[in-house]
C-alpha cells in the first residue's frame, strides 16, 4: 500500500505539540552551530557515520560549555527527525549522552513539607468527622492514602490501587515485637524489550501510632 505523503507528515505533526516541533527545531539548530564550531558539517546527504562523528564532537564540546543537557538531547532528537536516522545508528552520540546523564549529581526531593503533610492529614480527619457513611469512609481513605504515599514515596497510582487485601495488619503478639503494617503493591513494570511485561512484588512496613502513643 502507498504511503501518503499528506496524511504520514499531518499524522506526524500531530504526535508532537506545535511547541515541542519548535523546541526541537531550535535545539536541533543549536546543535548544528556546535557542529560548525567543531569544523564540521551535517546535511540530508550527510552518511549516518559522519552524522554520529559531528554530533559526538558537538556534545562534548555543549558538556565543557556547561550547556543544559536536556537541551543538548532535545537538538539530538531534533537532527535525527530531521534527517529520518534511527537512534540507534548514533550510537557514540547516546553513548556520550547517557554518560553525561550519570555524571549528574542525583537530586532527591521530599514531596512537601511534614507539617503541610500533617495538616492535611488532620484536615481530612476532622472533615470526616463532619460526615457519615460513604462521605466519611472518602475523606479518612484520602487521609490514609496521603499518609501512606508520603511515608512509603508511593505513586498516586499505587495508592489508588491499594486494596483491603493488599494490607497485613500485625496481631497484638507482633506490635509488642516491633512489628510494622506491610503493604504488598503488585507493580507492572515493562523493560526495554517490546511486548515484555514483568510483574514484580515490593514489601514495605509501615508503623501505625494513635495519637495517645499507642501503635
Amino acid at each position: 500500500m502507498p504511503r501518503g505523503g499528506g496524511a504520514h507528515r499531518r499524522l506526524s505533526q500531530a504526535a508532537l505539540s506545535s511547541e515541542y516541533r519548535r523546541h526541537l527545531r531550535e535545539a536541533a539548530q543549536y546543535m548544528l552551530q556546535l557542529v560548525h564550531k567543531v569544523g564540521g558539517s551535517i546535511s540530508q546527504r550527510s552518511s549516518p557515520s559522519r552524522v554520529d562523528r559531528f554530533l559526538e564532537r558537538a556534545v562534548c564540546l555543549a558538556f565543557d560549555s556547561g550547556e543544559k543537557r536536556y537541551w543538548v538531547v532535545l537538538g539530538v532528537l531534533g537532527i535525527q527527525r530531521s534527517l529520518r536516522i534511527a537512534g540507534p545508528l548514533l550510537k557514540n552520540t547516546w553513548t556520550l549522552l547517557r554518560g553525561w546523564r550519570r555524571l549528574e549529581p542525583i537530586k532527591s526531593r521530599v514531596p512537601l513539607p511534614f507539617h503541610v503533610l500533617q495538616c492535611l492529614l488532620i484536615f481530612c480527619l476532622v472533615r470526616g468527622f463532619q460526615f457519615h457513611g460513604q462521605l466519611r469512609a472518602e475523606w479518612w481513605s484520602v487521609m490514609i492514602g496521603c499518609w501512606l504515599g508520603y511515608h512509603a514515596l508511593l505513586r498516586p497510582g499505587e495508592v489508588d490501587a491499594l486494596r483491603m487485601g493488599d494490607l497485613l495488619f500485625p496481631v497484638d503478639g507482633e506490635v509488642a515485637q516491633g512489628a510494622a503494617l506491610v503493604a504488598t503493591l503488585v507493580v507492572i513494570g515493562m523493560f526495554e524489550a517490546p511486548a515484555v511485561l514483568a510483574c514484580f512484588q515490593k514489601t514495605m512496613g509501615y508503623t501505625f501510632q494513635t495519637g495517645d502513643g499507642r501503635n
